[in-house]
C-alpha cells in the first residue's frame, strides 16, 4: 500500500496540471491508429461503392482525389498542434516579415506577428506538456498494474481509478485522502452498472491474488483491509451478490463468474448458506461440466478473451469452496440435504478426459477434495435426514468411480486412501446398492492389502482398520469376513514367532475376531467351523499375555519392563501394550460367548487352565481367573538383540579407541 500511496500522490500532482492544460484534446492521440484505419476504409468504400474486388479507372480517380483532398486535412488535424510550435519558433527566430518602413498601415504588423507566433508557440508548449503528462499517466498505470499483477483485461480498471482520483482532486485536493483501490473496488461492486461491477470484481480479484502470493505476504495490512472492507457485516450484500453471480447462465458472464468464484473462496469462512438465498445451488453450479459455448469459439467481452482453460478452473474453485464450507457444521447440514450435489461431484471424478490427459491435476484438484466432501457427507453427524447419504449409497456411478480409483496404479496414495474409506462406509451400509459380489471383492482387496501388502505397506494399517469396522454387526460384510477370511484372522493372531505379522497386524486381527464373536450368533454354521480353531488359539494367546512363554513344553517367565520415555523403544512397547489388551479382550469375549452357549465347553476350558498352571508352576486357577489376570497384567518387554551387550564385551572399556 505504501507503493500505491506514493503513486496516488503523483496522481494528485498530475490532476492539478490537467486542470489547467486539459484544453481540447480529448483522447485523439490514442486514436491515431484507429483514425488511419477508418480513413483507409472510407477511401476504399468510395473507390469501390459496389464491389471490393474490381478497381476500375473511375475508382482509381476517386481514391486519388480523396487522398489528395482529405489526407492533408487529416494530417493537419491530427498533427497540426505538434508542428505549429516549431513553425512559430522558426518564425520568431528568423523574423522575415517584409518591409514596413514608411507604410503607416503596416506599422503594427511586426509586433502583431511576434505576439501571434508567441501565442502559437506557447500553445504548442502547453500541448506538448499535455502529451508528456498523458504519457506519464499511462506509465503510472503500467507501473501499478505490473506491481500488483493486473492482467490486460484489468488494466483499464486501474486507469479508471486514476481518472476518478484525478477528477476528484480537481474539485477537492484532499479527495484522495482515505481512498485506495480496495475501497474503490467495494464502491464499484455496489453499483448497478454491469461495467462498473465487473471493474470492481477485477480489481478485488487481482488484489486478493497478489496478497496471497509471496510478494503480497509482506503487506499484511492490505489483507486485513480487504477482509474488513468486504467481509464485514456492512458489506454483506457484496458477498451475497458475488455468490448469486456464480449461477449466471449468460456466456458473457464467464469472466465475472471465475473472478467471483476466486473472491468467494477467499471469503468462504464468512459465508453462511442459510443467510444467502439459493446459495448452495449457486455455488454448486460451478461444478457443471458442460460449457456454455463451444471450445473453438471463445468469447470476448470488455476486451478479455475467455479461454477453455479458465472455464476448467471454475470446477476447481467450486469444489474447493464446497470443501471449505463443509468445515462449518450448519453449512455441512444444508449441503447434506441438497439434491444432485453428489452427482455433480461424481461426474467430475468420472471425467475421462481429465483422468487420462491431466491425471495429476485431476487427482490433486478434483478427486482429493471431492472424496473428502463425500466422506463428510457420510459422517454420523449429518446422517439424520441426510439426502446425500442415500444418494451416495444408491449411486452405482459413485461406487464404480471409487473402485476404479483404488485399482488405478497412477492414482495418488492419499486419494486411494480416501476412496477406501468412502467405499468401506458404502459397503457397511446395508441399504446401499452395492451387490454382495462387489462387497466380497472389496473385502478381499482389503484382506490382500492388510495381510499381503498388495498395495504396499502404506495401506496395510488402513485396510485393517476398515476390516475391523466392517466386522461389526450382523450385515453381509461380517458374514463375508467370517465365512471367507475367518481362518486368515485366526492364523494372523496365532503366529507369534514367524515374523510375518507385527503387533499392529495381530492387534487388528484380534479386534476383527472379537467383533465377529461379540455380535454374531454363536450357532451360525461358520462359527461351528471355526470353533476348534478358536479353542486351540485361546490358550496360546492367553499364555502370551501372561508372559508364560509360547509353548507347552517350555514355559518361560518373562519379567515386566517399562521402556524409558524418549528411548526409541517406547513406541514399540506401546504397540505391544495395545496388542496385549486386544488379545486379553478377545479371550474374554470368545470364552464368555462359548461357555454361555455350551456348558460342555466350560469343563474343557477348565482342563486347559489346569494344564497351563501346572506347566507354569502356578497355583491352580480357573480359565476365567486367568483371563482376569491377563486383562490386569502390564505387558512384558523383550529387549531387541542389537541393544543387548555381548558377554565378551568389557563394560569398562571405552567405545572410542
Amino acid at each position: 500500500m505504501q507503493h500505491l500511496s506514493f503513486q496516488i500522490k503523483k496522481t494528485e500532482t498530475y490532476s492539478v496540471y490537467h486542470r489547467i492544460f486539459d484544453v481540447f484534446l480529448n483522447g485523439n492521440i490514442r486514436l491515431i491508429g484507429y483514425s488511419f484505419k477508418r480513413l483507409w476504409e472510407a477511401s476504399v468504400f468510395i473507390a469501390l461503392p459496389h464491389t471490393r474486388t474490381e478497381l476500375g479507372f473511375r475508382g482509381a480517380v476517386r481514391v486519388l482525389v480523396f487522398t489528395i483532398v482529405l489526407c492533408p486535412l487529416f494530417l493537419l488535424y491530427m498533427f497540426g498542434l505538434f508542428v505549429s510550435p516549431w513553425i512559430s519558433l522558426w518564425r520568431l527566430i528568423f523574423q522575415d516579415y517584409g518591409e514596413t518602413a514608411g507604410d503607416s498601415s503596416k506599422a503594427n504588423l511586426w509586433p502583431a506577428l511576434v505576439v501571434l507566433y508567441s501565442l502559437a508557440l506557447f500553445q504548442g508548449v502547453l500541448f506538448y506538456y499535455r502529451t508528456i503528462s498523458a504519457y506519464e499517466e499511462n506509465k503510472l498505470v503500467r507501473n501499478v498494474a505490473d506491481a500488483y499483477g493486473f492482467d490486460e483485461a484489468s488494466r483499464g480498471s486501474v486507469l479508471d481509478y486514476l481518472h476518478e482520483i484525478k477528477v476528484g482532486c480537481e474539485k477537492d485536493p484532499s479527495f484522495a485522502g482515505g481512498r485506495n483501490m480496495i475501497t474503490y473496488a467495494a464502491q464499484l461492486m455496489e453499483s448497478t452498472s454491469p461495467n462498473r461491477y465487473l471493474s470492481g470484481v477485477r480489481i478485488l480479484d487481482t488484489l486478493i491474488r497478489f496478497n496471497s502470493g509471496a510478494i503480497g505476504s509482506g503487506f499484511p495490512g492490505q489483507s486485513m483491509l480487504i477482509s474488513n472492507t468486504i467481509g464485514s457485516a456492512s458489506s454483506g450484500s457484496i458477498l451475497h451478490n458475488l455468490v448469486q453471480m456464480l449461477d449466471s447462465k449468460s456466456p458473457y458472464d464467464e469472466e465475472i463468474r471465475l473472478r467471483a468464484a476466486r473472491i468467494v473462496e477467499h471469503f468462504v469462512i464468512d459465508i453462511r448458506l442459510d443467510k444467502i438465498l439459493q446459495g448452495i445451488q449457486c455455488i454448486s453450479s460451478l461444478l457443471d461440466l458442460k460449457p456454455f459455448h463451444q471450445p473453438d469459439e471463445p468469447l470476448e467481452e470488455y476486451g478479455h478473451r475467455i479461454s477453455v482453460g479458465e472455464e476448467g478452473q471454475m470446477q476447481v474453485r467450486g469444489i474447493q469452496i464446497l470443501l471449505k464450507l463443509s468445515d462449518n457444521e450448519n453449512n455441512l447440514r444444508i449441503m447434506s440435504n441438497t439434491d444432485d450435489l453428489v452427482s455433480k461431484i461424481v461426474a467430475l471424478i468420472n471425467d475421462k478426459e481429465l483422468h487420462l490427459q491431466k491425471h495429476d491435476k485431476w487427482s490433486r484438484d478434483i478427486v482429493d477434495p471431492g472424496l473428502k466432501l463425500i466422506k463428510r457427507f457420510m459422517s454420523a453427524t449429518t446422517r439424520s435426514n441426510n439426502i446425500l447419504w442415500r444418494e451416495i449409497s444408491t449411486s452405482l456411478e459413485a461406487i464404480s468411480a471409487l473402485e476404479s480409483i483404488i485399482d488405478y496404479d497412477k492414482c495418488d496414495e492419499e486419494v486411494k486412501k480416501q476412496a477406501i474409506r468412502v467405499l468401506a462406509q458404502i459397503c457397511w451400509d446395508t441399504s446401499s446398492v452395492m451387490s454382495d459380489q462387489n462387497r466380497e471383492r472389496f473385502i478381499g482387496s482389503l484382506i490382500d492389502m492388510f495381510l499381503h501388502k498388495s498395495k504396499g505397506s502404506q495401506f496395510e494399517n488402513l485396510a485393517g482398520e476398515e476390516l475391523a469396522q466392517l466386522s461389526f454387526g450382523f450385515g453381509s460384510c461380517a458374514t463375508i469376513i467370517l465365512e471367507k477370511y475367518g481362518p486368515n484372522m485366526i492364523d494372523c493372531v496365532g503366529k507369534t514367532d514367524s515374523g510375518l505379522y507385527n503387533s499392529i497386524h495381530r492387534k487388528i486381527a484380534a479386534d476383527v475376531l472379537k467383533h465377529l464373536y461379540g455380535n454374531y450368533s454363536i450357532d451360525d454354521e461358520h462359527f461351528q467351523n471355526l470353533k476348534e480353531a478358536m479353542i486351540d488359539l485361546l490358550p496360546k494367546v492367553l499364555r502370551e499375555v501372561l508372559g508364560w512363554g509360547l509353548t507347552e513344553t517350555h514355559i518361560q517367565r518373562v519379567p515386566s519392563y517399562t521402556a524409558p520415555a524418549g528411548s526409541g523403544l517406547a513406541a514399540t512397547q506401546d504397540n505391544d501394550g495395545r496388542l496385549q489388551e486386544a488379545l486379553a479382550s478377545l479371550c474374554a469375549t470368545v470364552y464368555n460367548r462359548m461357555v454361555n452357549t455350551d456348558a460342555d465347553l466350560a469343563d474343557r476350558f477348565e482342563d486347559i487352565a489346569a494344564r497351563m498352571c501346572d506347566l507354569a508352576a502356578e497355583p491352580l486357577k480357573t480359565f476365567s481367573d486367568l483371563i482376569q489376570e491377563a486383562m490386569q497384567r502390564q505387558p512384558p518387554y523383550y529387549p531387541p538383540e542389537h541393544a543387548m551387550r555381548s558377554n565378551d564385551e568389557n563394560p569398562n572399556e571405552c567405545c572410542i579407541s
